[in-house]
């Protein structure tokens, strides 16, 4: 795994992209337990997102990470039976946020009483 943090390293990823997708890795191979990687199929990787990853509901942008943490694993230690190309990565979410309308805004900075508060809402 310090080669794969090494490798991630290398691709200039933020250090907290590293740990998030060190992190996942580390939960791919507890749940692989003692199987050597030569042996992975795509079916062990798809058993790993359905059980851990998608069971433990996690968001979808999580659940992006988790597939790029392996992706970049497969890329780093080739398996004969994974082709990383055919990983599936869910679609990003396209929910559009809930505007205040401008009642709404001067209702929430008349009733803040905090001036150091009040000064951080209205920026």
């Amino acid at each position: 795994l310090h080669e794969y943090v090494a490798y991630l390293r290398g691709q200039r990823l933020s250090e907290s992209s590293v740990r998030t997708y060190y992190n996942f890795v580390l939960k791919l191979v507890d749940f692989i337990g003692e199987k050597p990687f030569a042996e992975l199929t795509s079916r062990d990787v798809e058993l790993f997102v359905e059980q851990r990853i998608a069971a433990e509901n996690y968001a979808i942008s999580t659940h992006r990470q988790c597939i790029s943490a392996v992706k970049h694993f497969f890329e780093l230690y080739k398996c004969a039976d994974i082709e990383t190309k055919d990983i599936f990565r869910p679609q990003k979410s396209r929910f559009l946020p809930t505007v205040l309308s401008k009642e709404e805004v001067i209702k929430l900075l008349q009733v803040t009483r905090n001036l150091k508060h009040r000064a951080i809402l209205a920026m």
